[in-house]
C-alpha cells in the first residue's frame, strides 16, 4: 500500500514537472516568435524607409541636376549639359515656306495653342532645359519638336506658312555693279572707284580672300568668327542706323531679365554673351535687333569641330536671347495694341563651321513666341570660288533691309505708347511673356 501511494506520488511530481516544462518551452517559443515578428516588422521597416531614402535621393538627384542646368548659358557648363542631350531626340530642321502675300495672316487658333500646351506638360523634368517649348517657343524648324503628337504636321505647316506671310522674307538680286564683281571672281576694286559700298565690301573681301587657306585647316571659334562671318556682315551693312558689335558682347536684354527683381544694394549680375549683336542706334531703347551665335571651329580638313548636340544648345541658347529681346520691349510699352506688339521680329543667325543659319522670331500673345529658319548660306574656302559669296551677300541685304523695318515697328511702338500713356487713350496692360529664368522644378 504504501510502495502503491509512493508510485502515485512519483506519476504526480513528473506530470507536475512536464507541465513546467510544457509552459517553459511554449514561454520561450512565443517570446522567439514575438521577438522573430519584431525583428520581421523592423526590418520591414528598415526597407521602407531604404526605399524612401533611394526615391528621395533619385528626386534629389534629379533636383540637384535642375539645379545645375540653370546656368544653362554659362559656358562652364556647357560641356555637362551638351552630355546630356540625347542626339536621336533632334529632328531634321526645315526652312520656313515662301511668304504667300497674305498680308494679315491670323492667330494662332486655340485648339492648336491649347495642343502645345498639352505637350509643354508631357515634356520630361531631365529634359525641359533642351526643349524650345518649354520656354514657350515654338521651333517652327522642327528639331526641338521631338515628341509632339499633339501638334499635327498640317498645322505646324499651316504654323510656318503665316508666320512666313509675318516675316515677307525676300532675298533680292544684288546690284548690277555686285554682279559685275561677283562675276569676276571678286577681283579687287580700284581705290578710285566711285561705289563707296563696293569699296567697302571688297576691303573685307579681301581680307578673306588671304585667310582662306586656313578654313581648309583647324581653326578656333574666335579665329573662325573673326576670319568669316565678321568681315562679310560687316563689310556688307553699310546702314548708319545699325551698330554691329563683335567679341564675347553682353547682352542688355538678358541683363535687364538677369536683374528685374534683384536686391539694387547687390552687385548686378552679369548679362548672356553672344558672339555679335546689332543694334538699332536711333530707337528709344537702343532695340537689340539681331543676336549672332558660332557654335565651335573649325577641325581637321576644316571640318566643323561643334557636334550636332553642341550646336543645338547655342541654338537654344539663342532663342531664349532673342526671346529676352522681344520682352523687354514689350515691358517697356505697355499702352499699346496686341496687334502693334505682334509686329515685333527679332532675328539671329548660327554659325557652325563654315555655314550660317539665319532666323527669326516674333510674339504672338499667350506667351508664345514663333521661330523659324529664313536662310542659310555657306562661306567658300578656296580664293577660286569667291563668286559664291553672292548668295551670302544678298542674304545679310536682305537681313540689313528687315532689320530696318523692325527700327519703324519699334518707333511706332513706342510713338504709340507715349500717345496711349499721356493722352489716357489705351490703359495699362502686361503682355504675357514667358520670362523662365531657369528650370521649375
Amino acid at each position: 500500500m504504501e510502495y502503491a501511494e509512493n508510485v502515485l506520488d512519483a506519476i504526480a511530481n513528473e506530470i507536475r514537472l512536464r507541465s513546467v516544462l510544457t509552459n517553459e518551452v511554449i514561454s520561450i517559443v512565443g517570446s522567439s516568435q514575438v521577438n522573430n515578428s519584431d525583428k520581421d516588422q523592423g526590418e520591414t521597416s528598415r526597407n521602407f524607409l531604404e526605399k524612401n531614402k533611394d526615391k528621395r535621393k533619385l528626386d534629389d538627384d534629379q533636383s540637384d541636376y535642375c539645379e545645375e542646368l540653370k546656368y544653362l548659358l554659362d559656358e562652364s557648363n556647357e560641356d555637362a549639359i551638351v552630355e546630356n542631350i540625347d542626339e536621336k531626340t533632334l529632328e531634321d530642321e526645315d526652312k520656313l515656306p515662301p511668304a504667300c502675300g497674305n498680308k494679315y495672316p491670323p492667330k494662332i487658333r486655340a485648339d492648336v495653342l491649347y495642343a502645345f500646351r498639352t505637350y509643354q506638360k508631357k515634356i520630361p523634368k531631365i529634359r525641359r532645359v533642351f526643349t524650345p517649348a518649354y520656354w514657350d517657343v515654338l521651333d517652327l524648324t522642327k528639331e526641338g519638336l521631338f515628341g509632339c503628337k499633339e501638334i499635327t504636321e498640317d498645322d505646324v505647316h499651316q504654323l510656318s506658312q503665316d508666320f512666313a506671310d509675318h516675316i515677307e522674307w525676300k532675298c533680292e538680286p544684288a546690284p548690277r555693279n555686285f554682279q559685275k564683281y561677283f562675276d569676276g571672281n571678286c577681283d579687287y576694286v580700284d581705290s578710285n572707284h566711285n561705289n563707296q559700298d563696293l569699296k567697302k565690301f571688297d576691303a573685307y573681301v579681301q581680307f578673306m580672300k588671304v585667310n582662306m587657306h586656313s578654313f581648309q585647316g583647324m581653326l578656333t571659334e574666335e579665329q573662325l568668327k573673326m576670319t568669316t562671318s565678321f568681315p562679310l556682315i560687316h563689310g556688307t551693312f553699310t546702314s548708319n542706323n545699325i551698330k554691329d558689335v563683335w567679341g564675347e558682347v553682353q547682352t542688355l536684354s538678358t541683363s535687364d531679365a538677369r536683374n528685374e527683381n534683384v536686391d539694387p544694394f547687390k552687385k548686378a549680375r552679369m548679362s548672356r554673351k553672344v558672339d555679335m549683336k546689332a543694334t538699332l542706334i536711333k530707337t528709344l531703347n537702343k532695340f537689340e535687333v539681331i543676336y549672332g551665335e558660332v557654335a565651335g571651329g573649325l577641325g581637321p580638313f576644316g571640318i566643323p569641330s561643334a557636334c550636332r548636340k553642341k550646336r543645338f544648345l547655342h541654338k537654344i541658347k539663342l532663342m531664349i536671347i532673342m526671346r529676352d529681346g522681344i520682352n523687354r520691349l514689350l515691358k517697356e510699352c505697355k499702352h499699346v495694341t496686341d496687334e502693334s506688339q505682334r509686329n515685333i521680329i527679332i532675328y539671329g543667325w548660327l554659325q557652325a563651321g563654315l555655314e550660317l543659319n539665319f532666323y527669326a522670331m516674333d510674339w504672338q500673345g499667350n506667351g508664345i513666341y514663333r521661330f523659324g529658319l529664313i536662310d542659310w548660306c555657306r562661306i567658300p574656302v578656296d580664293e577660286d570660288d569667291c563668286g559664291n559669296l553672292e548668295d551670302a551677300y544678298c542674304v545679310l541685304k536682305s537681313l540689313e533691309s528687315k532689320s530696318l523695318e523692325t527700327e519703324k515697328v519699334v518707333k511706332e511702338l513706342f510713338s504709340e505708347n507715349t500717345k496711349g500713356k499721356r493722352r489716357r487713350i489705351a490703359p495699362e496692360t502686361e503682355a504675357e511673356l514667358n520670362t523662365n529664368r531657369t528650370p521649375q522644378k
